[in-house]
């Protein structure tokens, strides 16, 4: 199994793949700034704790931090919502 992971991971397809969502990530935290980044990773943390679905959670965080950034593409959005909630997972804090 082990090995067969460790393939997955050191193919040339996966690379390409990690480099490219870790390069338009980099260009959105540049968009964002830490101000924000942090605001939105304590609202996903607050709404974590409510009793609602996760799609709700998602929406409620996804309004708040359009209100937060505007100008901001909903794809670049959604792809930081994401990763911090993946984030926020690997850490242990939801």
């Amino acid at each position: 199994m082990w090995k067969w992971l460790k393939s997955i991971f050191s193919s040339g397809w996966m690379k390409a793949i990690l480099q490219f969502i870790l390069g338009h990530l980099k260009t959105v935290l540049t968009q964002v700034g830490k101000e924000v980044y942090d605001r939105v990773k304590a609202k996903i943390v607050e709404v974590s704790g409510m009793q609602i679905t996760n799609k709700e959670k998602f929406d409620l965080v996804f309004k708040y931090a359009k209100g937060l950034l505007p100008e901001i593409k909903d794809s670049a959005l959604n792809l930081l919502i994401e990763s911090l909630v993946n984030q926020l997972k690997v850490r242990g804090t939801l």
